[in-house]
């Protein structure tokens, strides 16, 4: 609450909403970007999940089962973005822009296409170049496509 003072005496006033009237909240934040930071947030959440299958079915192909390490990373990447498909339609981002569902679809998977790219150049190069570790090599990896897909995915998938 807020005071105004007319005629000599104090009269209580209703302080306005956070936001309310103005660009900013409480806090000073442009409104807009609070559901970029809980999309990002929830993104993070979403991409560590399908990196823990990403990098769980990495182990599993290559260590276990003798597969190649750059076929079983392109395999383990499609694992992951199976998971993280449903995720970021159903919680993740909260506008979403195509009407028909394959046009999404075609969109996500093509983003996800570019980002098994950079995957496997990044992989390949830290791998054999770097020598590093396949795991550690998918590490990084994995940190440079996240970057990727976020900005892919909001600019061109789930916008208004």
């Amino acid at each position: 609450m807020r005071a105004t003072i007319r005629g000599g005496s104090v009269h209580p006033t209703a302080s306005p909403a956070p936001g309310a009237g103005s660009e900013g909240d409480q806090h000073g934040v442009r409104g807009s970007t609070a559901p970029l930071a809980r999309e990002l947030g929830r993104y993070m959440v979403a991409g560590g999940l399908a990196s823990l299958v990403d990098v769980g079915l990495l182990w599993v192909l290559t260590h276990g089962m003798g597969v190649y390490y750059l076929h079983a990373a392109a395999l383990a990447f499609g694992g992951g973005l199976l998971i993280s498909y449903p995720l970021s339609i159903g919680w993740v981002f909260q506008q979403r822009t195509w009407q028909n569902p394959w046009v999404e679809v075609g969109l996500f998977t093509l983003i996800g296409g570019l980002g098994l790219l950079w995957c496997g150049v990044c992989m390949w190069l830290l791998t054999e170049y770097a020598h590093l570790h396949y795991l550690c090599s998918k590490m990084v990896s994995a940190l440079v496509v996240f970057g990727w897909n976020f900005v892919a995915k909001k600019g061109m998938v789930f916008h208004r």
